[in-house]
């Protein structure tokens, strides 16, 4: 298993960014064909040929058959582990690694573990023994070191034999990281990590190591620097990364109608700014929630007062939560004052002109920045757009200085020849588009004739393919009208009979992976007739507690089952009720769940634990610290008795209603203001203005304001 798209969009970066896309390929391609060609001498050097030990790399679960190179023996495994591409850590594994040993092969009676072999696109690989080699393997796996490797993991033995063998740093490189992900104890991890630290420089620098992958090791480097607490050595060494960077990074000729983005670029790299952060706050963790993707640093967060639900959960972790939340709470203020400052003058005037920049607060500060660099911006634009204008309103002339501009249709003009011109292509385009699409549609031979496009696209640089594209949109357009006219003249019989034959035809012939084919009106019929009868069975088994029991039975007893859906979300219900009430004693819960192993609780505390110890079960109206806890429940401008109701007797119909946080310390403080009744305040709950649309019935006026619910026994 391997996951290198953590470092590989770095590598990217840094030898292709912001080179033109053609120019990116060449340098793709050229590190390809490097990685391919040290390959191929390495081969062309050793007259041995590779043994095939190996099975599928990918097997679904079922063993594999594989013979022994020492000793002939004949064993299966299973060599696939569970991995999930999508998200990547620091140190180039992934969900799932930690796992990976599964994958080498393993002869049970002397231990020799087999090479796996693959090849990626960074330039890495792993090859199967040669015949030189398994010739020394015997005396190799017989060693003392080697049979202590036993204890290890099985990538901890395959790259000592690697090492012992001379196999290319570029294969021993791949070991030490998985030897590292499989650690099975902290001090495994550093030790490994050490080594990864002391020694993949020098790996990267060896003769014939690919220059895509070389680059991916900056990276584990730096951050096995940052797990070993080498925090200096990892700043200095992301100082160098950037600075091979920027001599990396190709430029652009400059074009004085377009915006220089190469000028406007900072040259952060949201990799290595996200590694510095984490080494100022001396985070050396293996899974750093300040590394981690957002929606994995909220999963991460939102376990954190679970032991031993989340692997991923280090000693830091919790302060990195903390720090995630303030960080963002921070970036919606900073947004939010901006926001303001660029629309109000005499705020603006007040906290970025007459302050002085040492008396104003970080958020002030930052907000500042922005909003007159936003306010410098508008007020340019709307200079350079007036006098656009005026080009544009003498065309001939402009189109005779727009001969020597060059400025694409999503560029972003820097003067106003190039905003003027920008819009006079526009204009034309425009106006070709149109003559081009009027003609095919009074002419139907034109389209056929001139519209050879399979798939023609509406934004395209060449005005006959959007014109296509159009025309063809009309065409299909005009025959899913008729299609659907001839459907709705026919009968209930006849469209009963149609769905039949329909529902038939796919029953017998039903392919694993449909394809996707075209509208058919009588589709959407057939889906409406099996939609009122499947609702009418319904109602009729609901109204029926006996026939309901039976059926909902049948249908948790089979995932196949029709109304398995509507029957689960009956038993979550259920469920859900039962762990509402445990939730109104929020002390007691929380204490249940730190006392109660995740194995060992029941269905209802378990549902409790997840959905409410981060909550406050408070009567509706009940003023939470800095919220209004009620009023989000019902959605905005919506109304109906039903959310009326809930709105006032809340979600359960009980007069209570929930407040969640996001830390479980929020939701304690919460709670202890808000649990004695004697010091409540129950605000009164307000419906608010009637919706705008008025095709919604808004619930009748009463007043102001509604009366909260009556306060309700914890």
């Amino acid at each position: 298993m391997r996951a290198l798209a953590f470092a590989g969009a770095l590598s990217a970066l840094l030898l292709l960014t912001p080179a033109p896309a053609q120019d990116a390929k060449t340098a793709r391609e050229a590190a390809a064909d490097a990685a391919a060609a040290v390959t191929e001498a390495v081969e062309a050097a050793d007259e041995d040929v590779p043994v095939n030990t190996e099975g599928p790399r990918h097997t679904y679960g079922k063993p594999v058959e594989f013979t022994c190179p020492v000793g002939g023996e004949k064993f299966s495994q299973v060599i696939d582990a569970f991995s999930f591409p999508l998200e990547t850590y620091p140190d180039g594994g992934g969900p799932g690694s930690e796992q990976s040993d599964v994958q080498l092969p393993e002869c049970p009676s002397n231990g020799l573990v087999l090479m796996n072999e693959y090849k990626h696109e960074e330039g890495d690989s792993q090859e199967p023994y040669t015949t030189a080699e398994i010739a020394r393997l015997p005396a190799l796996i017989a060693t003392p070191e080697y049979q202590a490797l036993r204890k290890d993991s099985r990538a901890a033995r395959l790259l000592w034999l690697s090492e012992k063998l001379g196999r290319p740093a570029w294969q021993r490189y791949h070991l030490l990281q998985r030897a590292a992900w499989v650690a099975k104890t902290p001090a495994d991890r550093k030790r490994w990590m050490t080594r990864i630290a002391d020694e993949s420089e020098a790996m990267a620098n060896a003769p014939g190591f690919p220059p895509d992958f070389a680059v991916q090791l900056d990276v584990f480097r730096i951050n096995a620097l940052r797990e070993t607490g080498r925090w200096d050595e990892a700043l200095k060494a992301i100082d160098a990364l950037y600075a091979k960077a920027d001599a990396l990074r190709a430029k652009r000729p400059v074009n004085p109608h377009v915006v220089n983005q190469q000028e406007d670029d900072d040259g952060r790299i949201d990799i290595l700014e996200r590694m510095r952060s984490v080494i100022a706050d001396k985070d050396d963790d293996p899974h750093p929630v300040g590394m981690m993707g957002k929606r994995w640093a909220n999963m991460i967060c939102r376990d954190i007062d679970e032991p031993g639900k989340n692997p991923l959960i280090g000693p830091n972790t919790r302060r990195g939560c903390a720090k995630m939340k303030a960080d963002a709470e921070f970036e919606t203020a900073v947004t939010e004052l901006e926001t303001d400052l660029v629309g109000d003058v005499v705020k603006r005037d007040k906290i970025c002109v007459r302050t002085p920049a040492d008396k104003r607060s970080k958020l002030e500060a930052r907000a500042c920045e922005g909003a007159m660099a936003q306010v410098e911006w508008i007020a340019d634009r709307a200079k350079m757009d007036a006098w656009a204008k005026r080009l544009l309103a003498n065309p001939a002339i402009l189109d005779v200085e727009c001969k020597a501009v060059t400025i694409g249709r999503y560029d972003t003009p820097a003067t106003a020849l190039g905003k003027a011109c920008q819009e006079r292509a526009r204009a034309l385009h425009e106006k070709e588009f149109r003559r081009l699409r009027d003609l095919m549609q009074k002419n139907p031979a034109e389209y056929d004739n001139r519209c050879t496009y399979k798939y023609p696209q509406y934004v395209s640089e060449d005005p006959l393919e959007e014109a296509c594209a159009s025309v063809k949109s009309t065409r299909e357009s005009e025959q899913d009208d008729n299609a659907r006219q001839q459907v709705n003249k026919l009968t209930p019989a006849e469209i009963a009979a149609r769905c039949a034959q329909r529902d038939e035809a796919e029953a017998k012939d039903a392919p694993a992976f449909p394809e996707a084919k075209a509208f058919d009106p009588i589709d959407y019929k057939c889906i409406s007739l099996r939609s009122q009868r499947e609702e009418a069975e319904w109602r009729k088994i609901a109204a029926d507690p006996a026939l309901l029991a039976e059926t909902c039975a049948k249908a948790l007893a089979d995932e196949d089952h029709l109304y398995r859906s509507r029957c689960d979300a009956i038993e979550e219900d259920k469920l859900d009720a039962e762990a509402y009430k445990l939730a109104k004693d929020h002390t007691a819960l929380v204490g249940s769940c730190q006392s109660t192993p995740m194995e060992q609780r029941g269905r209802v505390l378990a549902m409790a634990c997840e959905r409410y110890r981060k909550c406050v079960i408070v009567p509706v109206g009940t003023r939470v610290p800095q919220k209004n806890m009620f009023r989000g429940d019902l959605p905005i401008g919506y109304y109906g008795e039903e959310a009326e109701k809930r709105f006032l007797e809340g979600e359960h119909g009980d007069g209570t209603g929930r407040y969640c946080y996001d830390m479980l310390e929020e939701a304690n403080a919460a709670w202890e203001l808000v649990k004695d009744p004697a010091k409540r305040v129950i605000d009164p709950v307000d419906l608010g203005a009637p919706y705008s649309d008025r095709k919604i019935k808004a619930p009748k006026a009463k007043g102001k304001s509604r009366p909260a619910s009556p306060p309700v026994k914890m």
